[in-house]
């Protein structure tokens, strides 16, 4: 469920620039001049270049600081070391805008002029981590730590290169010791909780989000974080608070809206799932988690061609997104293109074999086109890949119910049922592998429960009417027929049933009742008793996992 995580171009610590006071101040070579009581106005105006350039606490405008900076480069009045520490400052602000390769000239001309410089040499390597360069990256935050062995944000960042290289454990190592040089540094925090996370440890998780926001209460992107992580552990309403909390420090950061979607979309709200998507992509056309939350919205809502498009739009702008593709599988599948959904499958798994979800969907293709023996496989893979997966214990035990092997059935689906005891189909389906079993009793409880947790179940209704008539009680058989032909007046099972019943109290003859068959057509998700199988909502990230995401992955790393 790839994880949902974006480093807004605004998210500068204040920490991160090196700082120079002018007034009574330090000059960059740590040589503290004062400045005469009555100062000349090309020192005040060299102090304020200062400001600017250093953006104490984000405290003027990106142009403005690059401006200030220039002016000190410009000014033929700073030594090595300062002039260094100005060019340093420039690329941060250059790296903020995004614009990398001016950036990377600031840092390598800093780098130039004083080769001591941890600063420097460090921000050159987020440049490059930036750059998804990863390896030389890593080689200047090995240098920053050689030259500075107590820069915290060099640890911070050779921590986030080990993240993305998928060594999670030296990363959190890493970022534990930025903390442990920096106890204030809200970054290293939010990062280490993003380590944390995925690793599925969520309380830590939460716990380093939290003390990143005790640190700095208006850090949008640990709101962020901290949202995708309750997100993950269900806990939508606060995942809305701090996505909320996260949009209003920050309205532009498009991630944190698209997120938002995702929870509305996940509480049904669609129209405000789709406003969300199409304001993130808006803010940040080239936001390959905006594209695929509208694609899911669009799905929901059964339109799987503007479904597919949005899709197809995040795979173009990152061809190994794999939930993207997995989910453009379900788009197909749901078209009953079952050859291009499993094609798309196989190239989610391809891309990401932990991809439990991938796995799933494409057993559901198999099992729709009645390769069962291929369905059981990629079910069994999702459950091994990730134990808590409800819905594959329910497909798998789907496939087992086909082939009237019910006690695995019903054991597949007693696990479904206590991942996700509010299933109201997975237990109308346990209630026909127990009627398929002779087991009246407990099919007649499972499908009463289906049917108090969802009052317009079809077939509940249906399963519930053919335990009656088996107990020959045939009119309260034909009034669970005739609520679910209330329901769904083209569920023609039940019309059958239902005669049957009529036909049995005329003659007190009781011939069996008809239980729908899937046809090869059909996707293995529904209980024996419909005619028809519910399609699969795609996973979200999730980033996730985190929220729009199938799958729990390496967030990314902050580094400024």
């Amino acid at each position: 469920m790839r994880v949902l995580h974006h480093v807004p171009a605004d998210n500068l610590q204040s920490n991160w620039l090196v700082k120079a006071r002018v007034g009574d101040f330090e000059c960059p070579e740590g040589i503290y001049a004062r400045v005469q009581s009555e100062p000349t106005p090309a020192v005040v105006q060299q102090s304020q270049n200062w400001t600017w350039c250093t953006n104490d606490d984000k405290a003027v405008a990106l142009d403005l600081a690059i401006g200030g900076c220039t002016a000190v480069i410009q000014s033929g009045t700073q030594p090595t070391r300062g002039l260094a520490l100005a060019f340093s400052n420039r690329g941060v602000a250059y790296r903020a805008k995004g614009d990398l390769d001016h950036a990377m000239a600031d840092y390598n001309e800093a780098a130039r002029l004083d080769p001591s410089s941890a600063v420097a040499v460090s921000g050159r390597g987020g440049v490059y981590y930036d750059k998804k360069d990863y390896d030389r990256a890593l080689a200047d935050f090995n240098e920053a730590t050689r030259l500075d062995p107590k820069y915290a944000r060099a640890f911070n960042g050779r921590g986030a290169v080990y993240q993305f290289k998928g060594d999670l454990d030296r990363a959190i190592a890493e970022y534990s010791e930025a903390i442990r040089l920096d106890p204030k540094l809200a970054l290293a925090y939010v990062n280490r909780g993003n380590g944390y996370r995925a690793k599925g440890d969520l309380d830590r998780a939460i716990a380093d989000y939290s003390e990143a926001l005790r640190i700095n209460p208006n850090y949008a992107t640990a709101h962020n974080s901290r949202g995708n992580a309750y997100n993950e552990k269900r806990d939508y309403e606060r995942a809305m608070a701090d996505y909320n909390e996260a949009v209003t420090l920050n309205p532009k950061f498009a991630t944190a809206i698209s997120n938002r979607g995702v929870v509305y979309r996940i509480r049904g709200d669609l129209d405000r799932a789709m406003a969300d998507c199409n304001e993130a992509i808006k803010l940040d056309p080239k936001n390959t988690f905006a594209f695929n939350c509208r694609g899911n919205v669009d799905f929901d809502r059964k339109d799987y061609d503007h479904a597919i498009a949005d899709y197809n739009e995040a795979i173009t702008l990152d061809p190994k997104f794999a939930t993207a593709i997995a989910n453009r599988g379900n788009a197909f599948r749901a078209k009953g293109e079952l050859d291009r959904a499993i094609a798309d499958y196989s190239e989610a798994v391809g891309l990401d074999p932990k991809n439990a979800r991938a796995f799933s969907g494409r057993g559901l293709a198999y099992g729709a086109k009645g390769e069962l023996d291929h369905a059981l496989a990629d079910y069994s893979e999702a459950i091994r890949l990730d134990p808590k997966f409800a819905l594959a214990y329910s497909s798998r035990g789907n496939v087992y119910n086909d082939r009237k092997d019910y006690n695995r059935a019903i054991a597949d689906y007693n696990e479904a049922i206590r991942l996700d005891p509010k299933n109201a189909i997975v237990l109308a389906r346990r209630g026909t592998a127990y009627r398929a079993r002779g087991d009246l009793d407990r099919a007649m409880a499972d499908y009463s429960e289906a049917i108090r947790l969802d009052a317009r179940n079809v077939p509940a209704f249906n399963g519930r009417g053919n335990v009656y008539y088996d107990k020959k009680d045939h009119d309260r058989a034909v009034a669970d027929y005739g609520e679910a032909i209330r329901l769904d007046p083209k569920y023609a099972i039940a019309y059958s049933n239902r005669g049957n019943a009529y036909h049995a109290k005329a003659t007190s003859t009781t011939p069996s009742p008809t239980i729908a068959r899937r046809s090869g057509s059909i996707p293995n998700l529904s209980s024996p008793t419909t005619a028809a199988a519910p399609r699969t909502v795609p996973r979200v990230i999730s980033t996730m996992p985190s929220p729009t995401t199938a799958k729990r992955s390496s967030p990314i790393p902050n580094l400024l």
